[in-house]
């Protein structure tokens, strides 16, 4: 039986900006940067940003509640990150992490409940995070076979190894009821990429020895820049360095550590970034966030639904990259408004 629900009045502009967010979610794997542009942005960014002007509108008029709603989970580490930004000073160094916290935990979250109201938008959707789960699985093939070219077109490296998971399992919680699989057959590409790219990697054909090699270095340097980084703590226990600052200063923290290169791609744990740029209090605030995104995954009559799996997916990723990016707050961004959203269409 379908939800019951009151309707978004989509307008032309508005369904523009469910085509334009729906694309952007379809994109996000795809972390290249844009050039021209003062910061680094990413297809993905600039969709979401038209999506959530687009969809603006609509939001106030139709169900301004429900995207406040949405919002809701993020607004304590938002402050957080402005008030460590404004108290350590350098506001420029901290203002990329606020608009990609603002874009995504704010605007791509509200846009999710409002796409998902619908449920033309939330089958859009759907078949979104399934593109999203076959690019980012064809980007493990292709690192496994040229890492190089790899990072080139997704923009990174451990991470793209760990999405298909997280993109898989949101593509089948956006598909409930028994016969998701079967209705869904897209959700088997990701497997067949997947296995390909473990074929290739354990077979040593083409180039798979390189992109091993290349991810020992930070495999080995992760755990030590995550000592180091909770070193941070000693001197700002509070508000840690600041948003923006943790390459320019955690190798300050090393000491006595060895130090193999601190710039290493992919060599930060995601956690000790948090803490270390916004101090316990950050950590705190960030903790919070997943613990309200979970505590809304319950549905009316009490049952708690398959969010629970691409969410804890997503936290097990965050242990290997720094959460504040495009290919981590996306995903994060969807839980987050179809959690707030409590809805379903099978």
């Amino acid at each position: 039986m379908k939800a019951s629900y009151d309707k978004v009045p989509f307008n032309f502009g508005a369904r523009l900006g469910v085509c334009a967010f729906c694309a952007a979610i379809a994109l996000c794997p795809i972390s290249i940067q844009l050039p021209q542009f003062p910061m680094v942005l990413s297809p993905c960014d600039l969709l979401t940003a038209l999506s959530a002007l687009l969809l603006l509108p609509s939001a106030l008029s139709g169900n301004a509640r429900l995207a406040g709603q949405a919002v809701t989970p993020v607004l304590p580490l938002a402050g957080v990150v402005l008030l460590s930004t404004l108290t350590v000073g350098n506001f420029r160094s901290g203002l990329p992490d606020l608009i990609q916290l603002g874009l995504y935990g704010g605007a791509a979250a509200a846009a999710t409940a409002m796409v998902s109201d619908s449920p033309y938008g939330y089958r859009g959707l759907k078949w979104a995070a399934g593109v999203a789960a076959v690019l980012s699985s064809a980007g493990v093939m292709l690192y496994a076979v040229n890492s190089r070219v790899s990072l080139l077109l997704f923009g990174a490296g451990m991470p793209v190894l760990l999405l298909p998971a997280v993109f898989t399992s949101l593509y089948m919680a956006l598909a409930p009821g028994k016969r998701g699989l079967a209705r869904n057959p897209a959700v088997f590409l990701p497997v067949f990429f997947l296995a390909g790219s473990v074929w290739v990697t354990a077979s040593g054909r083409e180039k798979a020895p390189e992109a091993i090699a290349e991810l020992q270095s930070p495999v080995q340097q992760r755990w030590l820049e995550a000592y180091a980084a909770v070193t941070v703590l000693g001197q700002s226990p509070l508000l840690g360095l600041g948003p923006g600052k943790y390459q320019s200063h955690i190798g300050e923290y090393y000491r006595t550590l060895p130090k193999d290169n601190t710039l290493t791609p992919g060599s930060q744990l995601g956690y000790a970034v948090v803490t270390a740029t916004t101090g316990l209090l950050g950590l705190a605030a960030f903790l919070f966030w997943l613990f309200r995104i979970a505590d809304g995954v319950r549905d009316p009559d009490g049952s708690r639904r398959p969010l629970m799996w691409p969410l804890a997916l997503w936290s097990f990723v965050a242990f290997f990259t720094p959460p504040f990016v495009t290919p981590m707050l996306a995903p994060i961004a969807v839980i987050q408004g179809l959690a707030r959203n409590g809805r379903s269409y099978t």
